[in-house]
């Protein structure tokens, strides 16, 4: 990164008329005096924010005026030496460290990365001016004063730039922002290559200058401005096209915005749609919604979209799919042809819940393919905001190991279906791409859990083409007081309720009988550790596997075979509280999965219960997660690797204790409910700094109404004067 300068240029303080000069620093001193506080050391200049952001908030924050604040109060200081200005100004600054919920500008982005947002709101925009403008304040201010935490916010800054100046290019034309991804008129043009000009020249950066010359370059061309034009053209035709359809099937849309917005308006919940195949269903599905409704329950309610609405919903808002119970078992995500069956069946019930129970805030579809394909295309048409939140679906399409699983589901059947079913895939892989395209293209922006560096960027923005922008990861939320750590009195009690023994060495296994969850691994791996065991030893050892699935029966003859009926205590369906239950009793859990993408919840509940844990190394993030003694990690599919690795945590109890209270605390430390719900306010909605505001200024009024030490005056409920032509200073 290139480093800011050390002094300011002559030319930027070109100030000798003394009436200009007047005037400039009656400015300067007018923004002193108006700031008004968010925290003692932080203040900030709130502005309107426009109609067109979709937000009926009267105020926000803004790194453009922020920054040019900022970029007087610096030449008022270097001017007239006045140290008022330079306090400000560090105050001011403040606010390029906050995030957009603290009541800053700064929006996190992949990779450590910052962006400086025109308009503190979320979603965010992404627009070019307003981080160009907060890069020279902060360059201003750099070349008067060292900051380290400052330098490194410029940094971090300039590298996100660079990392998504690209999404700005069409290859004939910009942008305006990543959020609408609209093409820039000439005007908006011809100033994002102005200012990114200056943003070169003052930061001696080679690659800006590269593309603001790219840029200016289109504006020349005369192929590229009729292209602009047609595309713009293009746009336009299809919203008058498309207008009739959506007085057709919404009629009500723009009451219904009118009333949606006066909603917002009253700081009320925010009504949200959640598309799913199935719920309440057990699973790990179920768990991350059931958290997401915990941690947004004061700010949200949701209401469920199911094809399948499971048992005991709980007095839950959930509405089914409008098919007949005769058809119900024809549409599926699953296969060829129920796939489309299922798309359309959704889409009909989706239309049909929006003229009925009127206008979202936005939709959260619970997978990436199939859900989010049609999920985005009637949010779209309603225009309607759709966040996705995917659990691998979109991976699926390129995981040989799921090829392989559904070849062989289909060897396994009868001649008929040996014989299509390598048509029927076909047909299937198909459908996916399609509905792969389709939701990459449509949805506004994926939430996907993991960690950065585990690969799945690559996959999503390089092979599936979803910009880098669109994409946010989150880690699941894990409630510690739901799995409480147990003393030995209790633990043996609930063991008793449980039937069993109190003495025993307990390993759990948790998940659904299916061919990817490696079921059979784990039991082959159980006999050879009992196989490897003294005799003594084995009459204490119990082995609790919960859950059921299509390869039940499968399972029960395996463990026939194996000669485990008197270790293996099959459990059936786990509800959550018995997961809960399980965990808290058991001594080890057990994971042996073959395949899969981002966490596995079940895994993270068993960290937060402080079990000792043997699992394999699918999905990849389980390394990660059970580094540094938080677990055994052992290959995928490796029975006798598994098996040792139960011998050695059954031999020493005292470790598995060391392992499960760092597991613990890692859960706690880094899969809070804070971290989820910011996460899911970034991605959605937020617009209440009005709300900041207003709790400051009711701590104020406790308070004196001068700073004594600096002599800023605390302006309670006052944004910026007007002009005469009413425009904001």
């Amino acid at each position: 990164m290139p480093e800011p300068g050390k002094s300011l240029s002559s030319d930027l303080m070109n100030l000798t008329d003394e009436q200009q000069r007047t005037s400039f620093l009656a400015q300067a001193r007018w923004l002193v005096a108006h700031g008004q506080r968010i925290t003692n050391d932080v203040i900030c200049w709130p502005v309107s924010l426009p109609v067109t952001c979709g937000s009926p908030t009267k105020q926000c924050l803004s790194a453009l005026v922020q920054g040019q604040a900022i970029s007087v109060l610096v030449r008022a200081f270097a001017l007239i030496g006045e140290s008022d200005f330079l306090d400000c100004a560090r105050r001011a600054l403040r606010t390029f460290e906050r995030d957009v919920l603290d009541g800053g500008v700064s929006t996190p982005m992949p990779g450590n990365g910052l962006y400086f947002e025109e308009f503190g709101v979320y979603p965010a925009s992404h627009t070019l001016e307003g981080m160009i403008f907060a890069m020279l304040a902060l360059d201003d201010y750099l070349k008067l004063q060292d900051d380290a935490s400052l330098l490194s916010l410029f940094a971090r800054a300039h590298d996100s730039l660079h990392s998504f100046l690209p999404e700005f290019d069409t290859g004939y034309w910009t942008r305006v922002n990543l959020l609408n991804r609209h093409l820039a008129n000439s005007y908006q043009h011809k100033q994002q290559v102005y200012l990114l000009e200056l943003l070169a020249q003052a930061l001696h950066c080679e690659m800006c200058g590269t593309v603001a010359a790219r840029w200016r370059r289109y504006s020349q061309r005369v192929a590229a401005r009729t292209r602009r034009h047609i595309m713009h053209g293009v746009s336009s035709f299809a919203g008058i096209c498309l207008r009739p359809l959506q007085q057709l099937l919404f009629s009500h849309h723009s009451a219904l915005q009118l009333r949606d917005a006066s909603m917002l308006a009253k700081q009320e919940p925010l009504r949200v749609c959640v598309p799913i195949t199935a719920f309440p269903v057990a699973g790990g599905m179920r768990t991350v919604v059931s958290s997401i409704a915990d941690v947004t329950r004061e700010i949200w309610h949701m209401e469920y979209l199911a094809h399948h609405v499971g048992p005991n919903p709980e007095q839950l808002p959930i509405h089914g799919f409008s098919v007949p119970v005769k058809a119900s078992r024809l549409v599926a995500p699953w296969q060829f042809p129920a796939v489309w069956l299922y798309a359309l069946a959704g889409t009909c019930s989706l239309v049909r819940l929006l003229r009925r129970n009127g206008q979202y805030a936005f939709i959260l579809p619970q997978d990436g393919v199939y859900t989010a394909a049609y999920t985005a295309c009637v949010a779209r048409l309603a225009g309607i905001r759709v966040v996705c939140m995917d659990y691998g679906n979109l991976t699926l399409l390129h995981n040989p190991t799921y090829k392989n699983e559904r070849r062989e589901a289909f060897a396994g059947r009868n001649w008929f279906y040996r014989a299509i079913g390598p048509a029927l895939l076909k047909c299937y892989w198909l459908s996916l791409a399609f509905f792969t395209r389709v939701s990459t293209h449509l949805v506004d922006h994926f939430l996907i859990s993991g960690m950065e560096g585990d690969g799945i960027e690559d996959l999503y923005c390089d092979r599936l083409g979803v910009p880098r922008s669109r994409v946010t990861r989150y880690a699941y939320m894990v409630d510690l007081k739901r799995h409480p750590m147990l003393d030995a009195r209790e633990k043996a009690r609930r063991r008793l309720e449980c039937s069993i023994p109190t003495d025993a060495q307990m390993i759990t296994m948790i998940c659904r009988f299916a061919p990817e969850k490696g079921v059979d691994i784990a039991l082959e791996s159980i006999s050879q550790m009992l196989a490897a065991l003294e005799p003594e030893r084995r009459g204490h050892l119990v082995f609790v596997l919960a859950g059921n699935g299509p390869l039940q029966e499968h399972i029960e003859k395996q463990i026939d075979a194996l000669g485990l009926r008197d270790v293996c205590k099959l459990w059936g369906e786990a509800t959550p509280e018995d997961v809960v239950t399980l965990l808290s009793i058991c001594d080890i859990f057990l994971h042996t999965s073959t395949r899969g993408a981002y966490y596995s919840m079940t895994l993270l509940e068993a960290m937060a219960s402080g079990c000792a844990i043997v699992a394999s190394n699918e999905p990849p993030l389980n390394t990660q997660l059970l580094a540094d003694g938080r677990g055994v990690v052992v290959p995928a599919g490796d029975a006798g690797q598994t098996a040792r690795a139960l011998i050695s945590l059954l031999g020493d109890a005292d470790r598995g204790r060391q392992m499960g209270a760092s597991a613990r605390n890692y859960v706690a430390c880094y899969h809070s409910p804070n971290a989820l719900r910011q996460v899911l306010q970034r991605a959605t909605h937020w617009s209440e700094l009005g709300v900041i505001l207003r709790s400051e200024n009711t701590l104020e009024n406790m308070l004196e109404e001068t700073d004594i030490e600096t002599g800023f005056e605390v302006v309670s409920k006052r944004g910026l004067k007007n002009d005469s032509n009413g425009n904001d200073i």
